[in-house]
């Protein structure tokens, strides 16, 4: 697995070379996944099962467009752990997530060129 954060030319390949989808799919991931990764941390604090695993699906889902395999698979391992719940493991990975994921959002912005 990489550890690269961004593929800018993977993206563009799979939506066909159309760059203002490209900036349109990192603009909407940039607004939303700060909230999506709130929920998750919130979902761990209350130990909020249901709530966890929603809010990883939704998650998954937007990594998923970027093509960041690093925090899908990050993603993967936390969804195996929530069957059974494992607490303890899901709060180490959750916060390795939330540590890549503002790497994700850095790199992301510079692609944008705004702060």
């Amino acid at each position: 697995m990489s550890d690269t954060v961004f593929q800018q030319d993977d993206l563009l390949q799979r939506v066909d070379g159309d760059r203002e989808l490209m900036r349109n799919l990192v603009v909407l991931f940039l607004e939303t996944t700060p909230h999506t990764v709130q929920r998750v941390k919130t979902a761990l604090s209350n130990q909020d099962a249901a709530e966890l695993r929603e809010a990883v699906h939704s998650l998954d889902n937007s990594v998923g467009v970027l093509g960041d395999t690093k925090a899908y698979e990050q993603l993967r391992i936390i969804t195996e752990l929530t069957h059974p719940l494992d607490w303890p493991q899901l709060g180490e990975r959750i916060a390795e997530l939330d540590a890549h994921l503002l790497r994700l959002h850095s790199k992301l912005r510079r692609f944008l060129g705004t702060p």
